[in-house]
């Protein structure tokens, strides 16, 4: 229910977004009016979004912090109530790893993942349809944008979702070579094996690197061609917005400007799925 709640007042707060866009539309087409009760009307407008905005994250980040207590404590008592063969046969940095990195991607990422995603519908719903109402054609144009869109995050969402996992994975030879390193310190000073000791965490720190430069890389890639899509949509929106004689100018700029937002929202979208379901796979570990 607080879920709900939280999704219900974010909608309210972007279409009061939206609300104010349209009333800045109007004002600009009233030079005459009264200056005062507009800008009474657009601050309340700006207010109300604010105070919806602030209550719809607080109900949110409530229930996030149930949600990553509650996934600490089960696999804490799990481990606690484990036999001694089962750290007799799994390293040590294996599960310095799962209440390292899993616990950070659960508490942080995942969290503001699911955020991001269950806030831009709302944005997406409400722009959609201003688009429509306006200028039907540029909706359409917004629509075959899906196609390459599609591609884009199929490419984008399996490359990070397998880079996520080799970045995890490659967490754990660090911690269980420090944990060993630290245990047997005095060993290895004896024998002045420091400097293989050193190589021997550089290369497993590059390693690590390796996967978080190509999961930057594989952003990257995506983004380019996602501001590429956008641009072009916006432009192709633009110049059917001059062919529309009928419609009003105020909204069709308004219509075009919410393109480039309905554009700029579904990459973000795209984005935020793939590295939700990369983020997914430290929670299927714990």
């Amino acid at each position: 229910l607080i879920i709900l709640a939280a999704l219900g007042l974010a909608f309210v707060s972007v279409f009061l977004s939206v609300a104010s866009d349209w009333w800045l539309g109007v004002w600009s087409d009233d030079p005459d009016g009264s200056i005062g009760f507009y800008l009474r009307v657009y601050g309340a407008l700006a207010v109300g979004q604010a105070v919806l905005y602030l209550l719809a994250n607080l109900a949110y980040m409530k229930q996030c912090v149930a949600a990553a207590t509650m996934f600490h404590d089960t696999a804490l008592s799990a481990a606690l109530d484990s036999s001694l063969a089962f750290f007799e046969k799994t390293p040590s940095g294996r599960i310095i790893n799962r209440f390292g990195f899993d616990v950070d991607q659960v508490d942080g990422e995942l969290n503001w993942r699911i955020r991001e995603i269950a806030f831009m519908f709302p944005v997406m719903a409400l722009v959609m349809v201003l688009v429509l109402v306006v200028t039907p054609a540029a909706f359409a144009v917004s629509l075959v944008s899906l196609v390459p869109l599609y591609y884009i995050q199929r490419i984008h969402r399996s490359s990070l979702r397998e880079l996520s996992r080799l970045q995890s994975q490659s967490y754990s030879p660090i911690n269980a070579h420090i944990s060993e390193t630290l245990r047997g310190l005095t060993t290895i000073r004896a024998f002045g094996r420091g400097q293989a000791f050193r190589a021997a965490n550089r290369a497993h720190i590059d390693v690590n690197m390796q996967t978080s430069y190509y999961s930057k890389y594989a952003d990257v890639w995506c983004d380019i061609r996602l501001e590429m899509t956008g641009s072009i949509v916006l432009v192709v929106t633009s110049v059917l917005g001059l062919f529309f004689f009928n419609s009003h100018p105020t909204l069709t700029a308004l219509a075009i400007i919410n393109a480039d937002r309905l554009i700029g929202t579904l990459g973000w979208g795209i984005t935020c799925f793939s590295w939700l379901e990369s983020a997914m796979a430290s929670a299927e570990r714990l």
